[in-house]
């Protein structure tokens, strides 16, 4: 492993440099924007058992929760809820220095944070932590990362326009689990990420997010869309302001998808996807 990978966290090459006068027994563990802490921890027990419980138990008590954005809360907040906090990147981790690894994810995210309060329009009715969790929902809409401007008209026109989000990824959230079309009952779920039945933002962010979908939940909507449909068999968008017009773009990515996949898999649950791409040999729940 080089220490000068450009991916890797510059705080976690800097560490290297200095704890460490071998690179053996490290191991990278990268956070990628779109991901839950849960996948992030599921990670860590990869590398060693117990890993996982010890850093969800460490990060309550570490510096997260004594930075003022990161300690926010509200009442439907979750104790110690660190999602969207995290900030993506590579980090290196020695298995029994779990403290060192999370003042590292520290450092970054602490910079991952000014960045986003520096977005903040003077304008703007979000706080801080209301356009963090904006952005995680931009940020799992666009599934890959694409389209982020356009994603994330849709959902400021939705709010300015006091609509109900209706965010599959909220949803799937509550969940704990990816259907491609998700069924009403998905839809009906009682939880307050389920945008569907709620109006506003959930009260947690949902992923991890990237400073390009940070920036596209900040700037103003260029557009009038209030719909859109992702097609998981071509990876593309449709975005567009007419009812009619969406249902038609809903049911061709559920026709595209049968005549690829197959209906069976169209509705099946699939335990281990966080609203991403389908692979075709993924095990069902």
């Amino acid at each position: 492993m080089s220490l000068l990978k450009p991916h890797l966290a510059p705080w976690s090459a800097l560490w290297l440099m200095l704890h460490s006068t071998s690179i053996f027994g490290l191991v990278e563990i990268e956070i990628s924007p779109g991901e839950k802490v849960e996948q992030v921890c599921a990670r860590l027990t990869t590398v060693r058992a117990g890993l996982c419980a010890e850093f969800k138990e460490r990060l309550v008590h570490s510096k997260f929760e004594r930075r003022p954005l990161f300690a926010q809360t509200s009442a439907a907040r979750r104790p110690g809820s660190l999602e969207g906090l995290l900030a993506p990147g590579l980090y290196a981790l020695k298995p029994e220095a779990i403290d060192t690894f999370i003042d590292l994810l520290y450092e970054s995210s602490s910079r991952h944070v000014e960045f986003l309060e520096r977005q903040l329009r003077t304008d703007d009715r979000l706080t801080a932590y209301e356009l963090l969790t904006l952005a995680s929902i931009v940020q799992k809409e666009s599934v890959s990362g694409a389209n982020l401007e356009r994603v994330a008209a849709v959902f400021r026109n939705r709010l300015d326009k006091e609509m109900k989000l209706e965010s599959c990824p909220s949803v799937e959230f509550a969940l704990g689990f990816h259907r491609p079309f998700l069924y009403w009952k998905d839809l009906e779920i009682d939880s307050p990420y389920n945008t569907y039945l709620h109006r506003g933002l959930p009260p947690t962010p949902i992923a991890t997010v990237s400073r390009e979908a940070i920036q596209a939940a900040a700037g103003a909507a260029d557009s009038e869309a209030i719909f859109l449909v992702f097609d998981w068999t071509t990876q593309t968008h449709a975005f567009t302001a007419d009812l009619t017009k969406h249902q038609q773009n809903a049911a061709r990515a559920r026709e595209n998808f049968v005549r690829i996949f197959g209906e069976k898999m169209m509705r099946k649950a699939f335990s281990q996807l966080y609203y991403e791409p389908f692979p075709a040999t993924s095990s069902s729940r």
